[in-house]
């Protein structure tokens, strides 16, 4: 997973927590339904690899045959962003209106995004290193 971002999975059964062959349904549950990766204080990537256990429900009786139930993940990435609002950060405050402040040269991360402009609003992620030059 990318620096700086949070996972939030979700695991779905689809066939509702239960082994199924042709003649047999074994029911089962999942050691979690959910877990959460956190990666925000890194710079860097971040590998993980979740494994889930089953406990069958009846352990009681003797099962033949293949049984299979197909697990289904739902992720949902959160990048942590800004907002990087040229005249609120000339203002120091959070400004709707346009105000004159000149022209300037906006760049980011070394690069030029934007050249003489008086207005620039972009959002831009937290490791991203802005410059407004004159």
């Amino acid at each position: 997973m990318d620096a700086q971002t949070e996972l939030d999975v979700s695991v779905n059964s689809i066939n509702k927590c239960k082994l199924k062959n042709k003649n047999q349904e074994i029911s089962y549950s999942l050691d979690k339904g959910s877990f959460h990766v956190d990666n925000i204080k890194s710079a860097g990537m971040k590998s993980f690899d979740d494994n889930f256990n089953i406990t069958l429900a009846n352990t009681n009786t003797n099962y033949s045959g293949n049984y299979e139930d197909r697990l289904t993940f739902n992720i949902q990435c959160h990048k942590y962003t800004y907002e990087l609002d040229m005249n609120s950060i000339l203002d120091g405050v959070w400004e709707c209106e346009r105000h004159n402040y000149g022209a300037v040269d906006v760049y980011i991360n070394g690069a030029l995004k934007a050249e003489n402009v008086s207005d620039f609003k972009e959002i831009l992620n937290y490791s991203d290193i802005y410059e407004l030059k004159t």
